[in-house]
């Protein structure tokens, strides 16, 4: 990447992944996550990831 970006004289973004966690409300928590991916597979990418993250946690509120 840095031969690249040296060789078009453009900075080149980080390909470093990178998670940014907000809580704006009280009981929600907003995950944000950017991750380098080929722009083809941008949608299957996401996809695995939201299958992933809920078929393993239970986000159901608790009930009184």
């Amino acid at each position: 990447m840095k031969c690249l970006s040296e060789e078009r004289g453009v900075d080149m973004p980080t390909v470093e992944p990178r998670a940014t966690i907000q809580v704006l409300v009280a009981g929600e928590v907003y995950l944000i996550i950017r991750i380098p991916g080929k722009s083809g597979q941008r949608s299957y990418i996401e996809q695995c990831i939201l299958s992933d993250v809920l078929s393993d946690n239970d986000f159901a509120a608790e009930s009184n």
